[in-house]
């Protein structure tokens, strides 16, 4: 159920603040919340804002909204191009730990089978970017969240979305 919330404006086209109730489960992020907060929950898959679970429709869709406070995810076209970028990182942490491993390894003086560091590298190169895309995707927003808090329109636009059925999400 939601509350009557409205948008107060300037009257030159920019609204000023929300009026009105706002819905119970709706707790706007702090002012000021620590940038490493707001990334360590995208880290943990989820809300960047409020901390909510439950952001994904499924393994490799992330859900317009926060189920919880409204917080659109996508904030403009093509916001999701830095995802590639975090999750090839994700997927490059394994590989260097491998090539790390080798090196040590080879400067120890022992020998090393290459077929099968071939085959791990194949199966990490393949596998990685499979399963770290989900956190790949929250942790992007929650970087763009933590580099670009929302402006007041983007605040406005979260509370109208909010919905109480986010009440029962774990947090």
């Amino acid at each position: 159920m939601r509350s009557a919330v409205s948008l107060e404006g300037d009257g030159g086209g920019k609204f000023r603040r929300v009026t009105g109730d706002t819905p119970r489960s709706v707790r706007p992020m702090p002012r000021g919340a620590a940038p490493t907060a707001i990334i360590w929950r995208g880290l943990t898959g989820r809300c960047g804002r409020c901390g909510s679970r439950g952001i994904f429709d499924s393994w490799f869709r992330l859900r317009e909204r926060c189920p919880r406070c409204g917080y659109r995810f996508e904030r403009e076209e093509g916001a999701f191009t830095g995802v590639w970028l975090v999750n090839y990182a994700f997927g490059l942490l394994p590989f260097l730990a491998l090539i790390t491993w080798l090196i040590l390894t080879l400067a120890a003086g022992d020998d090393v089978a290459v077929m099968p560091l071939l085959i791990a590298a194949a199966a990490l190169a393949l596998v990685m970017p499979v399963v770290t895309y989900p956190l790949a995707k929250s942790t992007w927003a929650s970087l763009d969240l933590a580099m670009r808090p929302l402006d007041p329109v983007e605040e406005a636009e979260a509370t109208l979305h909010a919905t109480d059925e986010g009440e029962d999400q774990p947090r």
